[in-house]
């Protein structure tokens, strides 16, 4: 990471801007050699992401592929990081211009790249008909993988399901979206505007869109690897109208070689001790980690005090969050000031829990509201919980929003949204499509609701089955009502009692009462009238402050006229 000063390279020309990316010819002054760089504002990426992300670079630093530009250098100075890789005249492609033969070959070679990346657990996370290029030989080149940000506003990235999936995952979703776009002539945002209409993404029928259209399964597991597209492509070859084009494997391939934790801390600890800030970032934060002893911890907060990264500053809050609570709000709200996004969720979430000022919670509100529509979506999704109260079309069109960027918490809310016809249609048909994404994303709380609006109770009780192993308390208490009446499945008091005390661990108010009862009269289990009690007590405790907070809620929405649907307080 500290490999040199930036300031001797100077811009020769702009091919590519956004926010949070900008591609540029540079030159270097003391050498004469032009580059390729990209360049990314660093306060954009939180500390694990520069950890995943430079672990990358150091195994990629040494290798060179036929069809990936090499890198030649990261740097950065306090503003941006700077990925710098050959330069060797490169002009954007233009997929129009080409005939069958020449995409067949621009498909082939980003997928045979990204084969040699997953080889070694690397994510590329732009695969994309704007991030390749042709050479002076006519060869395409992809340029070196990119870090995730976290939010991004690039122009057809509004709609990408990535949040809080594997990276390797990510590119075989672009993979099947480059491939769409290339042989059925769909563009990139029309394939995404499809995708979240429930319509096919295209009318053509081939084994390579088939193929490509399993890359969008929202069932990960479903999806294929890299290692089987690569397969498939050297074995069967690729068929555009009808005609096959071959392609044979490569025999010499350099696979970059995985760099162990202890190589690559050893790395980053040297960078430390030289000062280099994002090194003190990612070598501070893996210490407070790991810390075992306050001697530990505090060893890892004094190398992040000497990172003025508002990503450091934020990890500082929370580092003293317990034994310092003042010095913890200070940290927070200084990197909030430094508009690190992180922050001023945190800093917005704090407010509500310990501010009496309602002018602090509604001056963040806008902020937060820009950084969601830019990407960061935790932060919409925090203040649509708040604009439901006030604003329900709103609400929706945020968790709409959320939705469509692969939140699972929003995919089950816009179902409820639209099944109970609060700021959205009454559609039931749309409430299950969301749903069945969520099923697909393993999100409890969907598979639930699909047990409950399923009419046939046998179906019903699989889902609850599957709802119940993924965390859904809800989705447990049902299946325990079914097992005691044996409704859709076979009567079992001791399967009832175990997911009844399954629901109530969960905090299913329901069921801590039906949890008491069945330990009170030894369903299912040994009578135990004194632990019944006890449990009694603490259902009462929770349903008292169940109704309480259904209580300010519904106070809140009054404010506003807004009508809340039955059992809002667990929407």
């Amino acid at each position: 990471m500290y490999l040199g000063d930036f300031s001797r390279f100077t811009k020769e020309k702009t091919l590519e801007h956004s926010e949070q990316r900008e591609i540029s010819i540079y030159k270097d002054k003391e050498t004469n050699v032009e580059c390729f760089v990209q360049s990314f504002p660093i306060n954009s990426y939180a500390s694990n992401e520069f950890n995943r992300y430079f672990k990358i670079l150091h195994q990629l630093r040494d290798i060179e592929f036929n069809n990936m530009q090499k890198l030649m250098f990261f740097l950065h100075d306090n503003d941006n990081f700077y990925i710098g890789s050959k330069f060797d005249q490169l002009n954007p492609i233009d997929i129009k211009k080409y005939d069958d033969k020449t995409i067949a070959n621009l498909i082939f070679t980003v997928t045979k790249q990204l084969y040699y990346l997953h080889q070694a657990n690397i994510s590329h996370q732009n695969i994309k008909l704007s991030s390749i290029y042709q050479n002076s030989s006519n060869d395409f080149v992809i340029i070196p993988p990119q870090p995730i940000s976290l939010y991004d506003i690039q122009k057809g990235d509004e709609y990408l399901p990535f949040f809080d999936k594997p990276p390797l995952s990510n590119d075989i979703f672009l993979l099947g979206l480059l491939i769409i776009e290339c042989i059925a002539g769909v563009s990139y945002s029309d394939i995404l505007d499809r995708i979240w209409s429930f319509k096919e993404v295209t009318n053509e029928k081939s084994p390579i869109l088939e193929l490509a259209i399993k890359c969008l399964d929202w069932d990960l597991e479903e999806r294929p690897t890299i290692e089987k597209i690569y397969n498939t492509f050297i074995t069967e070859g690729i068929q555009i109208h009808e005609k096959t084009y071959k392609f044979t494997a490569e025999e010499k391939v350099t696979i970059p070689k995985q760099i162990t934790d202890e190589e690559y801390l050893n790395i980053v600890k040297s960078d430390a001790d030289k000062g280099d800030i994002i090194a003190l970032l990612i070598y501070g934060t893996h210490l407070i980690k790991k810390a075992s002893t306050p001697e530990e911890k505090q060893l890892g907060i004094d190398y992040m005090e000497k990172c003025p990264l508002p990503a450091a500053i934020n990890n500082l809050s929370n580092a003293y969050q317990k034994e310092n609570p003042q010095k913890s709000y200070e940290c927070l709200k200084k990197a909030s000031d430094m508009n690190f996004p992180v922050a001023i969720r945190s800093l917005y979430l704090h407010y509500i829990k310990k501010s009496k000022d309602e002018s602090l919670i509604t001056n963040t509100i806008p902020k937060l509201t820009e950084l969601g529509y830019k990407g960061y979506i935790p932060a919409l999704f925090t203040i649509s919980d708040r604009v439901r109260l006030c604003d329900p079309p709103e609400a929706y069109k945020m968790m709409l929003f959320c939705a469509h960027h692969g939140y699972a918490n929003s995919i089950h809310y816009v179902g409820l949204f639209h099944e109970y016809g609060f700021g959205a249609e009454k559609d039931s048909e749309m409430s299950n499509r969301y749903w069945k994404i969520g099923l697909k994303l393993r999100y409890g709380p969907c598979t639930n609701n699909l047990g409950t609006h399923c009419p046939d109770p046998v179906q019903a009780c699989k889902y609850w089955i599957l709802g119940s192993e993924l965390g859904s308390g809800e989705a447990a208490y049902n299946l325990a009502i079914h097992y005691l009446t044996g409704n859709g499945i076979e009567k079992d008091p001791v399967k009832a009692f175990h997911y009844m005390k399954l629901a109530a661990s969960r905090n299913q108010i329901f069921s801590m009462f039906d949890y008491a009862i069945m330990v009170r009269d030894g369903v299912g289990c040994e009578k135990d009238e004194k632990l019944s009690e006890e449990l009694c007590r603490q259902a009462a405790a929770a349903r008292h402050t169940r109704e309480m907070k259904k209580k300010l809620l519904q106070e809140e929405a009054m404010k506003h006229n807004v009508v809340l649907p039955k059992y809002f307080d667990y929407f």
